[in-house]
This record gives structure tokens, C-alpha cells and sequence, in this order.
């Protein structure tokens, strides 16, 4: 579904599909000499959030990585990411969190929310954590917060779309999310801190609010 969102809203005339993990674009040569792209769809079905001891997840040091190697062309592109809703936690961190829903509150969604003053964030925060769907809606909103938040270093990152978010119960419940994003390297392939406007991650609250869940037919 995300390449069809790609040919329909995004590309013109022909494209190459390249199959590996999100690391092997930096690191292998063959993948490595591809840049810069137009288009980066890095799509795995994993949970984003699962974190390592460091409270930092390897799928986000991944895209950091692609979009600074992305930054150093200068050229403007966009990045298509899927993944499946949900996460783990490091032993060590379940007595400050009762799960990741309770991580993604208290570390990304409360501070957020607090510098945003978003109408629905504030709704998400006061749902009932024992909603079915709270754990979904919390990585959904999550997941393009952090990734602006965290690339604004280097690349200005604004969330285009949600292209889909898919509900699957065959056998257990499965929830993917699909994300679109522009990313546009700052003038000079410059790597640095720098904080994303407020109203680029408002844009991406509102967007995501926006979203319909679709389930897949039985």
C-alpha cells in the first residue's frame, strides 16, 4: 500500500525497489551509492518503540542515519515508513513504567503536549489507559513527533500523510501505521541541534488526528 501511495502522490515515470534493513543504506556500498534519494520507503512491520537500555530504539537511529547521509546531497526527498503499533521496554525500566503505552505518555506525549498546547494531545492524555486502542493512538501520535523532533538537526521534517493505518485480526490483533513524511536537509548538509518550529509538529498533531483505522476483511 505505501509503494501505491508512492506511484499515485509522489513519483513520476519509473523506480527501483530495494530490499535490506534500514542500517544496510549507510553501510553497504551498493545500497550506499544510491543516495540521494527521491523516495525512501523504509517499511518494517516491527513495533518502533521497542527501547534499548539507553531509552533510545534502533529504528530511529536508522532513519537518523539515512537522513544524514540524505542531508550531505542537499536534495530534498521523501521518506515512507511503516510500523507496527506497540513496543518493549528494558527490564530495568518497569519500575518507572507499567508499559510502553505509560512510556510514550510520560517521556513524549505529556512534554509535547506541554510545549504544543495540542487539543488531541490533551484528548489522548485523558483517555482511559485501558482503552484497547490506547496503546495504538499513543505510538501513533508518538511516532512522527519524535522523528521531527529528533531530525530537526539536520533536515526540516514535516509529516505529509498517514497513508494508512491497517487493523489486522487474524489470529491476534495487529495494527500497522504508515507514515509519510517530507524532508527537506538544511542549507549546507549543516548537522547540528536545532529545534523544529512549533507549528511544523502542530501540523503533524493535526494531521494524525485525522486518521481512520481500517480492518482488514474476514
Amino acid at each position: 500500500m505505501a509503494l501505491q501511495f508512492c506511484s499515485k502522490n509522489l513519483l513520476k515515470g519509473n523506480h527501483e525497489v530495494l530490499f535490506g534493513k534500514f542500517e544496510d543504506l549507510c553501510t553497504k556500498p551498493i545500497l550506499k551509492s544510491k543516495f540521494p534519494f527521491d523516495v525512501m520507503e523504509l517499511d518494517l512491520p516491527e513495533p518502533f518503540f521497542s527501547v534499548r537500555p539507553d531509552r533510545q530504539t534502533q529504528f530511529l537511529a536508522a532513519i537518523e542515519r539515512c537522513l544524514i547521509a540524505q542531508a550531505h546531497y542537499e536534495k530534498p526527498c521523501y521518506l515512507i515508513t511503516t510500523f507496527k503499533s506497540g513496543g518493549t521496554l528494558p527490564r530495568g525500566f518497569l519500575s518507572s513504567y507499567n508499559d510502553i503505552s505509560d512510556y510514550l505518555v510520560k517521556e513524549i506525549l505529556e512534554r509535547e503536549n506541554s510545549r504544543l498546547g495540542s487539543a488531541p494531545l490533551k484528548g489522548i492524555l485523558g483517555m482511559n489507559p485501558k482503552d484497547p486502542s490506547f496503546e495504538a493512538l499513543c505510538c501513533l501520535y508518538a511516532i512522527p513527533l519524535i522523528i521531527i523532533r529528533r531530525t530537526s538537526g539536520f533536515s526540516n521534517v514535516s509529516l505529509l500523510d498517514v497513508p494508512y493505518t491497517y487493523v489486522s485480526s487474524a489470529g491476534s490483533l495487529v495494527r500497522l501505521l504508515c507514515f509519510a513524511f517530507h524532508c527537506i536537509p538544511r542549507e549546507g548538509g549543516v548537522v547540528g541541534h536545532q529545534d523544529p518550529t512549533d507549528g511544523c509538529l502542530r501540523d503533524a498533531v493535526e494531521r494524525v488526528a485525522k486518521t481512520v483505522w481500517y480492518e482488514s476483511r474476514k
